[in-house]
């Protein structure tokens, strides 16, 4: 079940149980006499000598602008007001001279600065509703949701809070003394700023309607400079006695250590006899103790390049032996080249005479075959050195190759593999 305020709200929304119809420039509302009347005396006396329709109970509104009147309204209906996104600065009617006058201040466009304005001014605007029509919570709220928006958009630049100024001081006196107190509280805790801003300084002076508020402002200024002041003299003079008492306590410690120095004297001298030996034999350690180090350490030099030579020479002894055994791989494996090359021409020769069988050539044939494939292998595949090998037969038709390094057999074809 929704809440009465809620219900309400829906009521409000919906002209088909309103009893009062406002016009308030483009804007219409529809709303209940029932809820805005009991609220307001003066709203009540306004609804009875202003009806143009009596038959509808329609009303012309000319003193506030619709945005504020709607605000009003949603006050009396949900006891709080928001900003609708729709709503601008294009709402303000003919007759709002307060808000024209903020307006004529600055050139308005759509960015974050009057923002600033416009939602603290329809702040201002709702309190001047508030105070018409004797609405003390609305009032209060407005002055409430003002201080918020202040605080939100602090430090104002001081085009945006002279319009501010504006719009309050335009505002009843009588009613509007919470509001002046929030715009020039803004001033004065930003007043270094304000104070260095020519622009501001000569609306203050030159601008009729910003003097009561210029000499609040200066008055202000001036309180919290003296404030200032005497914070710093009573600072300088506490410091000052801090200083004095410090010197005078140094003064003492200085005669008493003096004193004591004196008076200890003999036995200083005495101590510093004594530490004096201890070092001379403490130095003379050190110097003992360094130069075992240095030995020790130079004999062990010693030793580590004795074994690196001793290594050294042992590289190369097995250097030279395994060129040795290198060359004469490289010599096997010329006479094998030969032998195969031998081979491949007595191959060429049996394939152009013809006179060989036909058993007899494949045999020749597959011989070859095997043997141009066993030299193919660069390296064995069991060792992984060069692969220099000797030729063996293999059965009636084959021949297998031995790694003259590990023994391990190669075969070709099929039976390619090592043994």
């Amino acid at each position: 079940m929704p809440s009465p305020s809620v219900d309400l709200t829906r009521r409000f929304l919906n002209p088909k149980y309103a009893d009062l119809h406002v016009r308030c420039g483009e804007k219409s509302f529809h709303i209940h006499r029932a809820v805005v009347c009991s609220a307001s005396e003066v709203l009540a006396m306004e609804v009875d000598n202003n009806i143009i329709e009596a038959n509808m109970r329609v009303i012309e509104h000319t003193r506030f602008d619709a945005a504020t009147m709607d605000k009003m309204f949603q006050y009396l209906y949900r006891g709080d007001y928001t900003f609708d996104p729709a709503d601008s600065m294009a709402t303000i009617v003919p007759g709002d001279d307060t808000a024209i006058k903020a307006l004529s201040l600055l050139s308005i466009d759509e960015n974050a600065s009057n923002e600033a304005v416009h939602r603290l001014a329809s702040h201002v605007r709702v309190h001047a509703a508030a105070g018409h029509y004797e609405l003390e919570d609305l009032e209060q709220l407005a002055v409430a949701k003002f201080s918020l928006e202040r605080e939100r958009f602090e430090p104002l630049s001081s085009r945006d809070l002279i319009a501010i100024v504006v719009v309050v001081d335009d505002h009843p006196s009588n009613a509007a003394t919470e509001l002046r107190r929030e715009a020039l509280g803004t001033a004065l805790s930003n007043r270094k700023k304000y104070l260095a801003s020519p622009e501001f300084l000569r609306s203050l002076l030159e601008q009729h309607e910003l003097r009561a508020f210029a000499s609040s402002f200066f008055e202000g200024v001036t309180s919290y400079h003296e404030s200032e002041l005497d914070n710093v003299v009573q600072d300088f003079s506490s410091e000052i006695h801090k200083l004095q008492r410090e010197l005078h306590d140094v003064s003492c410690e200085k005669n008493a250590a003096y004193l004591d120095s004196k008076a200890h004297s003999s036995d200083v001298k005495s101590l510093w006899t004594i530490e004096k030996a201890e070092l001379q034999r403490e130095l003379v350690l050190s110097r003992t103790s360094r130069d075992i180090d240095l030995k020790e350490k130079e004999e062990c030099h010693e030793r580590v390049v004795r074994g690196l030579n001793s290594e050294k020479v042992k590289l190369k002894s097995e250097l030279v032996a395994a060129q040795s055994r290198n060359d004469t791989l490289q010599a096997r494996q010329l006479l094998h080249n030969a032998t195969i090359a031998s081979l491949e021409r007595q191959k060429e020769i049996l394939q152009t005479s013809g006179n060989a069988s036909a058993e007899n050539y494949q045999k020749m044939h597959q011989v070859v075959d095997q043997l141009v494939e066993l030299n193919r292998s660069s390296q064995c595949r069991h060792c992984g050195y060069d692969f220099i090998y000797e030729l063996e037969r293999w059965g009636e038709t084959g021949y297998l190759a031995r790694c003259v390094v590990c023994r391990t057999r190669h075969f070709a074809g099929p039976n390619d593999g090592c043994i």
